[in-house]
């Protein structure tokens, strides 16, 4: 959660001083970057929060006060895409404005040069008249907001992004003491008050900044188009505007709002833990409940930020099915022998069961050699084992999830293979293998993978096992050679 909470003021940062302000304007690329690092980190916390109820913890908070943060966080990051999204559609909205219209003069200046018939491009009456509309929509200062406008909301947006921002600090603060600071470094008890009134202070100036904004925004769109509003000639230019304004000023009082939610719950868990103790597992009807329920996702980490390419189509699915039955074609009573025959046929045929038997398949076809008597020797020296884990592992869905796979699988074989050999000869040098030896090196190896384990992107965090596996393959199988 804190690195997210990190991730979430960078929109913030530039929220106020890129409104109209060409020569300040982020890239597109920047900010389509900015919003996948948010969706990853955010995806990457939820199989952490789904199995806090069946695991041990020891910290100030228990697994009920973390997961009572996941709600808020989801809204503050869901008001903050959306805010970021605003930006993203408003940059693409003026540069595209502006290839479209510098194009259409350039095709008419080249019509009145030449009188040559030029090879028609398609869709040229749609971009003729989307031409039309975007000079109709556009200001006389060319730009949507006057600079007059973008200067006062700039000052009036300044006090509410500022009070953001210091609320996402407090509450990164308020993570990073819990979380980081429970064994080494520990905070003194007037640090810890200091740090949770800053929090109320922050969650005070957040209520503020609420109503300032709110009534500020207000009375400058009020005052800057009342004569659109007043029964006078309305000028339809400014109707773009009026536009932009209000949607900003919607973004970021939902951003306020959210922001003055998540700091309340984090500020008043802080200040409720008393010290650090035990927690034990919960609850395990969690467990239960989600291994017999039907479709029900696995929590793991997500790797990409696209979602499942097969959710689509099973919502297809439904959708007709709910049409067909509102249509009154009621599906026929099968008998359960034809029931299970049919669910069984379409188990078989389906990705998830044909994924199964090949797993299964697999797990037999390299497992059985290694327990036959006439085969359990080569199988033991030709190192079987690890050939058993590689196809486990390199069995996916999709070619390109496979091609990748099993590039980080080699690499990180090669890897694990040199740790172990660095382990072996370092522990052991040109002896039978020192028990003594071994366990130090060791010690200081699986250290490292540990942290490889933990800290390795979600992406290659196969890469990473199969270089752990293969490490301990080495080691294990030196030393019983020896």
């Amino acid at each position: 959660m804190e690195d997210i909470v990190e991730l979430l003021k960078q929109p913030l940062a530039f929220t106020s001083v890129t409104l109209g302000k060409k020569a300040q304007q982020p890239d597109v690329d920047r900010l389509h970057k900015t919003h996948a690092q948010i969706i990853q980190e955010y995806r990457k916390m939820e199989p952490g929060l789904a199995f806090l109820p069946l695991d041990f913890s020891v910290g100030r908070w228990g697994p009920e006060e973390v997961a009572s943060f996941k709600e808020p966080m989801r809204q503050v990051v869901a008001a903050i895409l959306l805010l970021l999204e605003f930006h993203i559609g408003r940059i693409h909205g003026e540069v595209r404005t502006e290839d479209i219209l510098r194009e259409h003069a350039e095709q008419t200046k080249n019509g009145d040069i030449t009188d040559e018939k030029q090879p028609r491009k398609v869709g040229a009456q749609q971009l003729s008249q989307l031409v039309e509309l975007l000079e109709g929509l556009r200001s006389s200062g060319n730009q949507q907001l006057p600079q007059e406008i973008v200067d006062e909301l700039v000052h009036t947006s300044a006090m509410a992004i500022d009070a953001c921002l210091e609320g996402l600090t407090a509450t990164r603060e308020c993570i990073h003491m819990v979380n980081c600071r429970r064994w080494v470094r520990r905070a003194p008890p007037t640090e810890r008050e200091d740090l949770y009134q800053r929090s109320r202070t922050a969650l005070e100036n957040l209520r503020k900044a609420h109503s300032g904004f709110l009534r500020d925004m207000t009375e400058l769109l009020i005052g800057h188009f009342a004569p659109t509003t007043n029964g006078e000639s309305r000028d339809q230019r400014k109707i773009g505007a009026l536009v932009v304004g209000m949607v900003f000023e919607e973004h970021v009082c939902i951003t306020i709002t959210r922001t003055q939610a998540l700091l309340d719950r984090v500020s008043t868990a802080f200040h409720d833990s008393k010290g650090t103790k035990l927690w034990w597992p919960t609850s395990l009807r969690y467990a239960a409940s989600w291994a017999f329920r039907k479709k029900a996702k696995a929590p793991t980490t997500t790797t990409v930020v696209e979602d499942d390419p097969d959710e689509a189509e099973d919502l297809t699915k439904a959708a007709q099915e709910k049409l067909r039955i509102s249509r009154g074609y009621r599906p026929k009573n099968r008998s359960p022998l034809g029931r299970a025959i049919l669910g069984t046929y379409h188990w078989f045929t389906s990705n998830e069961g044909l994924f199964a038997l090949r797993m299964v398949v697999v797990t037999i076809a390299l497992g059985i050699p290694g327990v036959i008597p006439h085969t359990a020797g080569f199988y033991y020296r030709e190192k079987g084992l690890w050939g058993l884990i590689m196809a486990q592992t390199g069995l996916l869905v999709y070619m390109s999830e496979f091609t990748f796979s099993t590039l980080g699988r080699l690499v990180g074989t090669v890897a694990g293979g040199v740790l172990g050999l660095l382990a072996w000869y370092i522990g052991s040098a040109n002896g039978p293998g020192n028990p003594y030896g071994l366990s130090a090196v060791m010690a200081v190896m699986l250290a490292i993978l540990m942290w490889i384990r933990l800290y390795l992107p979600p992406n290659l965090v196969q890469g990473g096992i199969m270089g752990g596996a293969t490490f301990m393959l080495v080691v294990a199988y030196s030393y019983d050679d020896t």
